[in-house]
């Protein structure tokens, strides 16, 4: 089983979660779509 870690380091504004965890998803589900069948989770902690 492999896993891929995603970490980004939220800037301090208020809303700033809201823009950047959709985009962080969007960039590994399209990268994991040209690798091929990878099953993944998105975790997130708060």
């Amino acid at each position: 089983m492999s896993f891929i870690v995603v970490m980004a380091e939220l800037a301090p504004k208020e809303g700033a979660e809201d823009k950047i965890i959709p985009l962080a998803e969007a960039l590994v589900e399209e990268t994991l779509k040209e690798e091929g069948n990878i099953d993944y989770k998105f975790l997130k902690s708060v």
